[in-house]
């Protein structure tokens, strides 16, 4: 009897020790912008991760977005947009539907679903009608004024 107790004991500890450690599930949360828009994924995990359950490991967007997390372990979006994660020559706002960083959690997906291309897979481009943009437009700047 004595050696259940301590063998469930361990058990528990083990469990809650792994939940403590694990990471914050970020898809329900929408960390960033067109997350569930990404063609090419089975899951939205897979807009970070290789597998599409997510878990190691992660794919080049994945590892710009760990590198980014913000005091309270969420993606920093304002530091990950303008960074081109994998090497395509566009930079993930542009590849996510914003370009420019406007965006924050919990607004409305920007940008055209259609014209979203995946961050973390350098095949994946945006289609030759999108421009780079470096400098804000003036509806850029009008819209930001009423977020």
């Amino acid at each position: 009897m004595r050696r259940r107790a301590i063998t469930g004991g361990a058990l528990g500890i083990l469990v809650v020790a792994g939940i403590a450690l694990a990471r914050p599930y970020f898809p329900g949360l929408n960390p960033v912008p067109n997350l569930a828009n990404v063609p090419g994924n089975s899951t939205a995990c897979q807009t970070c991760h290789v597998d599409a359950g997510g878990g190691a490991p992660l794919n080049a967007f994945g590892l710009t977005v760990q590198a980014n997390l913000s005091a309270s372990h969420e993606p920093d979006w304002s530091k990950i947009y303008n960074i081109d994660s994998d090497g395509d020559g566009f930079s993930n706002g542009l590849e996510l539907g914003d370009p420019m960083g406007l965006w924050r959690p919990g607004q409305i997906n920007p940008g055209s679903p259609s014209a979203v291309t995946h961050p973390g897979n350098s095949r994946s481009k945006p289609p030759a009608s999108i421009k780079r943009v470096t400098t804000p437009t003036a509806w850029a700047v009008i819209k930001a004024l009423f977020r």
